[in-house]
């Protein structure tokens, strides 16, 4: 009998509805039979009153938790409750709404975690963007007063030191060749519970060229993007919207540009997406024997090409934040000696972290690669004499400069679903329309309905 009446009471813990009230706070239960007896198991926090046939008043006294039973006349349990008392309670209603007016188009809601030994908060609702979420659970974390830590996101950079980025305070330098992306770091607050509902994550479209200019072509194009305008001062003339990409294809046209890469590449928001075209050098060490035979062996390969790497995060539709890594190596010369080889690789390297719009693009520059060619001319034998055959030598340095450009276009983007997928079918004339160079009946006007609904469909939806 004991034991049932354990299994009784352990039940009714269990299954005891969870309320929260704030201290000093009472609050009246009705119950569906008449009311025999109650039970608090903790007197300092709770207080309860029958002050009718059917109804019990329970008053919070103090922070705390306890459970409330409530008994009908022939001894059965009418009902259950555990109750937390808090203190914070009378805030959250004010804070809700509070974070609400500073987020347009949110609903939130703060909850106590109503469980014995346990302290904490659930913050719930919806939000329009990542942004949104960020200000909202930090707000909630400011105004419960709970105490924060950031949990940081990191990208190797290969390097003993780092350096920030052209684009500001969006990543910062770290031991060890790391860097921190400031911008990525997540807000971790230990009692409270993040059950916010954002729209589904966007998918951003990045379209990338990186190109080796000449540094006087460089110097002269004078690419300037403020208020719209794009000011090329070797056509004589200030444009409007120009095309970024169409002034990179003039340069190649006019072979005063060399087009490393132009990767597109779709990511997730807060996602990394990475490209390389590398190529690999492998190193010929040479090691002696006992018996004094040099012996030739490979080691350890090593990339050089083109390496890109990006993490963007949408907060809203005019505020995307980029991260971005290039690096461009290339071997430099090769030493061989004894059957051995090694060779001298140059790196060229540019990390960032901008902000931008929709369709935005930007232009990052400053990667130099400067040299120096000597070429002599001279009259044979006579320029080979000292002194005097200075008068019959003509040296003549030229020094070219590079600079590496990289050009990114940021784009908000959706997939395509099947109704928008369309390939043209190829139509394939018989031999003998071939032959006599006879039109078939789906030619013409057919094809092309086909080649028009293939370019209205083709691509991404904005």
């Amino acid at each position: 009998m004991k034991i049932l009446s354990v299994i009784v009471l352990l039940t009714a813990f269990l299954f005891a509805e969870k309320i929260v009230m704030k201290s000093g706070e009472s609050r009246v239960f009705e119950s569906p039979s008449s009311v025999a007896s109650v039970f608090a198991s903790n007197g300092k926090v709770l207080n309860y009153a029958i002050i009718s046939n059917n109804k019990v008043m329970i008053y919070a006294k103090d922070v705390g938790f306890g459970d409330v039973e409530i008994y009908g006349s022939n001894g059965k349990l009418l009902q259950a409750l555990s109750v937390t008392v808090d203190s914070q309670k009378a805030n959250t209603k004010e804070l809700e709404a509070l974070i609400e007016s500073k987020i347009e188009g949110s609903s939130i809601k703060l909850e106590k975690l109503a469980i014995p030994g346990k302290e904490g908060y659930i913050i719930s609702g919806n939000v329009p963007d990542e942004g949104s979420r960020d200000l909202a659970f930090n707000m909630a974390a400011v105004g419960l007063g709970l105490t924060k830590r950031i949990e940081p996101v990191r990208r190797q950079t290969g390097d003993a030191t780092s350096t920030q980025g052209a684009g500001g305070g969006g990543a910062s330098a770290g031991a060890g060749g790391v860097i921190n992306l400031d911008f990525l770091a997540r807000l971790k607050v230990d009692d409270l519970v993040d059950r916010l509902i954002v729209p589904p994550s966007r998918q951003v479209n990045i379209k990338v060229i990186v190109a080796d200019v000449e540094k006087i072509i460089a110097d002269k194009l004078g690419v300037d993007i403020n208020g719209g305008q794009l000011t090329i001062p070797i056509l004589g003339q200030q444009q409007g919207q120009i095309n970024i990409q169409a002034v990179v294809d003039m340069l190649k046209d006019e072979q005063i540009a060399r087009i490393l890469a132009r990767p597109n590449l779709s990511v997730i928001s807060g996602e990394s997406a990475n490209f390389q075209v590398t190529s690999q050098f492998t190193p010929i060490t040479n090691t002696v024997t006992v018996t004094g035979q040099p012996v030739a062996s490979p080691g350890t390969p090593v990339d050089y090409g083109v390496s890109l790497t990006i993490q963007p995060k949408v907060y809203s539709k005019d505020k995307i934040v980029v991260s971005i890594a290039q690096e461009v190596s290339n071997i430099q010369s090769l030493v061989e000696k004894n059957g051995a080889s090694a060779a001298n690789i140059k790196k060229r390297k540019a990390q960032s972290v901008i902000e931008l719009h929709d369709g935005a693009s930007f232009i990052l520059g400053g990667l130099l690669d400067e040299r120096d060619v000597e070429n002599v001319k001279s009259i044979p034998f006579l320029g080979d004499i000292p002194v005097i055959g200075s008068v019959f030598r003509k040296p003549n340095i030229q020094r070219t400069k590079n600079e590496l450009i990289i050009i990114v276009t940021v784009s908000l983007v959706n997939p395509l679903t099947e109704d928008y997928i369309y390939i043209p079918q190829a139509a394939i004339r018989g031999l003998g329309s071939s032959f006599l160079n006879i039109p078939d009946y789906n030619e013409g006007g057919l094809a092309k309905r086909d080649i028009d609904t293939f370019v209205a469909n083709v691509g991404f939806i904005k």
